[in-house]
């Protein structure tokens, strides 16, 4: 299980596409941040890596929803920019503003599974 999935929060499901040549996801997650690279980069505050963990402290929950062609997904290859049709990005400082978004897309927390079970990319 990957790292970011340790947590009791969030999971993934399948969403339904308006194209048989593509798959969807919507996939939660609770990002935990690398405390020794922020203790590391503790005095490089405009260092990428410190701003990026230090942005796990401050929107944790983030909540992705992907449309990628089915061929790409099916084949094994590594997928690409190209091959993504959607790749939505959405950050959230608490799990219940998290939830609320989840649940406006239409899913359910509790429809929600380990990300392996819906072959998420």
């Amino acid at each position: 299980m990957r790292r970011r999935f340790l947590s009791d929060w969030g999971g993934a499901i399948r969403i339904p596409t308006n194209s048989e040549k593509y798959l969807g996801w919507l996939i939660a997650e609770k990002l935990v941040p690398n405390m020794r690279t922020l203790e590391v980069l503790h005095d490089c505050p405009e260092h990428r890596a410190y701003k990026a963990e230090t942005s796990k402290l401050t929107t944790p929950y983030r909540v992705r929803i992907i449309e990628l062609d089915r061929e790409v997904h099916e084949s094994g290859v590594y997928e690409t920019g190209d091959d993504y049709r959607r790749l939505d990005v959405f950050r959230f400082r608490t799990a219940e503003e998290a939830e609320d978004f989840i649940t406006a897309q239409g899913v359910a927390m509790s429809d929600l599974v380990d990300p392996r079970v819906v072959d998420v990319p």
